[in-house]
């Protein structure tokens, strides 16, 4: 959509860069969203939904529209690209049969309604006159002959305008229109942007004299003309020149630069302007070569800094809209608790019944639970309760066992955990969802197939009756996008290394006891465990909760005394939740250190173990050899075994080391008889050249490399004569020798 063009090649995102950057809220210059913004966000792979992608799209467009009048360009552009992005959304979508999402909800015909009923609210108050093309020129304004002090001004001219800022270089002007306005002369025109009034990578190069065709016009006194020029398109630079114009004012032009969304679009070769008829052009007498020069960019990068940094943010975040929460009436409940179908906990991340989620567990290391049911107790905290899953990697060794890449079990084993505990969501399907969908909010990383169950007490995988539950959400509540696969795939198991014993258990704040079973539920011991090197996993992060609670706890069970621990846990964070976004900030700016720096320190350990490995193995000692027998009297320890009738044990020496022989190949072996000190070659030279296959014996052509010739003797009749003709070629072409008959 971005590079839609027209008939005539022109873009229509191009019109869109006349529209204002920013927006003014509470009296602040706020830069507004663009399509450019866009753009890079999609490359980022930002947008996980098509409904946040469809709203940033159009709300773009919307405010295009908003701010332009409905007979112009840009409005027309707008509403064009809207319904191509509508036919093109539909098209890829399938009409939703391959994705589905909120956003096809709004259709071609209510985006036309819209439109027309935008249009009919913004005529009353637009102003009945046409408005010139450009419309830019005011009312009041008549035409100019273009005659200032002698020298005449012609639309097609190139001209220097005074510079903006003192003792800069001249800005450069195409003259489009010539007129006078209260007894001044005027000149029309649009700027041409030299590489200094551009942002740009400090990689990019420019030719010598290049300036950049901008989308900025101006109305220009007279009086602020200095001179004429004259530019070039590329195509023509380097073979003519304008007559009567010093090689210092001539210019080339070979891109087009947007300064609104700093776009660079190289221009094509029949988009180029035409030289007027008043100007002639000359073949030069010797063609330019064309000459690059750096950038000057790194001189202008504290001037944008701020600007720069904005634009970073804005492209490296995508704001998302955070939806209510809502309560759910649980039959049969009169417990004073508030339960809810949908919750939304610091991050922030929104919670919904049937949701699976990473759960912070002991050590940091998440784990893989469902969210059955959600509530907030008296005491003001929300919890939620559902099944745990658990991963191959998590259960006692399989012997012989096969298991999905990504395969999980719904465990036995349900508990009750706070929603402060959750760090992340993920996703377990069915084998038949698994196979044929995805929920687009997730990566692949965090979706897992499930098809048995866990039994935690009996210790053994069981097939799982019936498929997952499913939950039937109300209408508010924020749905998942779901891609249909085109054709199903069929996953593969595979054996996995024995795994290291897990402990399941409650990941209530920092080691607390599960709120429905005790510790011993659920925890399993292996009689073997395998010894594995310990690596460090991304996944065990310090959060700032962790680092809170490890300030405060102690102060609250001196404040608290006698109070039991789970009390003090839910005092703690309580403390959390009333904390401001500002404190929580800084509590996690001092978790991403303290994880940066444990991920350094596991690397550094890391390093050091495998050079301490290395180092051992290079100065490990020889064998000593055995001393041989030694003829001396049986010690004291020898004899009272002998004489106790104890059978004495066996002494083991190690064994001599064996010579180690030097080998060298059968091409070596050769070179060295060879050798012969009245010859300075290795082999009969005059022997080698002079011979033929008239005159050298042919052994058995059966054992002769015929393969070189990959079954194609080419232009010769037999197989020996192409090789004889290869063996000419090679010494030819390695050696340079030639045979001169």
């Amino acid at each position: 959509m971005f590079t839609a063009q027209d008939s005539e090649d022109r873009c229509f995102a191009d019109s869109l860069a006349e529209v204002q950057e920013h927006d003014e809220v509470n009296g602040k210059k706020v830069r507004a969203l663009s399509l450019e913004i866009i753009k890079r966000r999609v490359d980022r792979g930002l947008y996980k939904r098509l409904d946040l992608l469809q709203r940033d799209v159009f709300l773009v467009l919307e405010r295009a529209r908003k701010l332009s009048r409905t007979d112009s360009q840009i409005w027309e552009d707008s509403v064009e690209l809207s319904r191509r992005f509508i036919k093109a959304r539909d098209q890829h979508t399938e009409n939703g049969s391959r994705l589905k999402s909120k956003a096809l909800e709004f259709t071609l015909e209510m985006f036309e309604t819209s439109v027309q009923a935008s249009k009919d609210g913004k005529a009353g108050s637009e102003v009945a006159e046409e408005e010139n093309n450009d419309g830019m020129l005011e009312s009041g304004t008549q035409a100019w002959s273009g005659m200032n002090n002698g020298m005449q001004y012609n639309v097609g001219d190139f001209v220097y305008v005074s510079a903006a800022e003192v003792g800069g270089d001249p800005q450069i002007y195409m003259v489009e229109r010539l007129f006078e306005k209260n007894g001044t002369n005027n000149i029309w025109g649009g700027q041409f942007f030299r590489q200094r009034e551009t942002f740009h990578v400090p990689t990019r190069t420019f030719f010598e004299k290049e300036v950049m065709r901008g989308d900025l016009h101006s109305s220009i006194p007279i009086s602020s003309v200095l001179g004429k020029c004259y530019v070039m398109p590329v195509k023509d630079y380097q073979k003519f020149k304008p007559v009567g114009f010093e090689e210092k004012d001539i210019f080339v032009c070979e891109w087009r630069y947007t300064s609104k969304i700093r776009n660079w679009k190289k221009i094509k070769p029949t988009a180029f302007w035409e030289p007027p008829s008043h100007i002639k052009m000359a073949v030069r007498e010797k063609p330019l070569e064309p000459k690059r020069v750096a950038s000057v960019f790194k001189d202008r990068i504290e001037k944008h800094k701020e600007e720069i940094e904005e634009l970073e943010l804005l492209e490296k975040t995508v704001e998302e809209d955070i939806p209510g929460n809502l309560k759910w009436v649980k039959e049969g409940e009169d417990d004073g608790m508030v339960y809810w179908e949908q919750y939304t906990i610091p991050g922030p991340i929104t919670l919904r019944r049937g949701d699976h989620v990473l759960v912070r567990g002991e050590n940091n290391r998440n784990m893989i639970a469902q969210i059955d049911t959600m509530w907030t107790g008296q005491d003001n905290m929300a919890y939620f309760h559902g099944p745990w899953f658990v991963t191959p990697v998590e259960i006692p060794s399989q012997v012989g066992r096969t298991f999905f890449k990504a395969e999980a079990f719904l465990s036995s084993i349900s508990d009750s955990n706070p929603l402060l505990s959750v760090v992340g969501k993920c996703s377990v399907l069915d084998m038949t969802d698994y196979c044929s969908l995805r929920p687009t909010m997730h990566v692949e990383n965090d979706v897992y197939c499930c098809e048995s169950l866990f039994d935690e007490g009996k210790r053994l995988i069981m097939p799982l009756n019936g498929s997952l539950k499913k939950y039937q959400l109300s209408a508010p509540v924020q749905k998942d996008e779901v891609y249909m696969f085109k054709r199903t795939i069929t996953p593969e198991k595979e054996t996995l290394p024995p795994p290291t014993p897990r402990t399941v258990s409650s990941p209530m704040l920092e080691n607390e006891d599960s709120m429905d079973a005790p510790p011993s539920v659920g925890s399993v011991e292996s009689a073997s465990p395998a010894p594995m090197k310990k690596k460090f996993d991304r996944k065990k992060l310090v959060t700032a909760y962790i680092l809170f609670s490890a300030d405060v706890r102690k102060i609250t069970m001196d404040e608290n005394p006698g109070v039991k621990f789970g009390e003090i846990s839910r005092i703690v964070a309580e403390r959390w939740r009333q904390m401001t976004d500002a404190d929580k900030q800084v509590y996690a700016e001092r978790a991403k250190k303290v994880n940066e720096e444990k991920e350094k320190e596991e690397i550094r350990k890391e390093a050091e173990r495998i050079r301490m490995e290395e180092e051992r193995k290079r100065n490990q000692p020889p064998p000593v050899p055995s001393p041989g027998p030694v003829n001396a009297p049986p010690s004291p320890l020898a004899r009272a075994r002998h004489d106790s009738g104890l059978k004495s044990e066996p002494l083991f020496h190690s064994v001599p080391p064996r010579p180690q022989r030097l080998l060298h190949s059968e091409a070596y072996i050769k070179y060295i008889e060879g050798l012969n000190k009245d010859s300075k070659s290795m082999c009969n030279w005059d022997r080698q050249l002079n011979a033929s296959q008239e005159i050298v014996r042919t052994p058995d052509e059966s054992k002769l490399p015929v393969s070189w010739l990959a079954g194609n003797t080419g232009e010769h009749a037999t197989s020996m004569e192409a090789l004889w003709a290869l063996r000419d070629f090679m010494l030819q072409e390695a050696l340079g020798v030639v045979k001169i008959m």
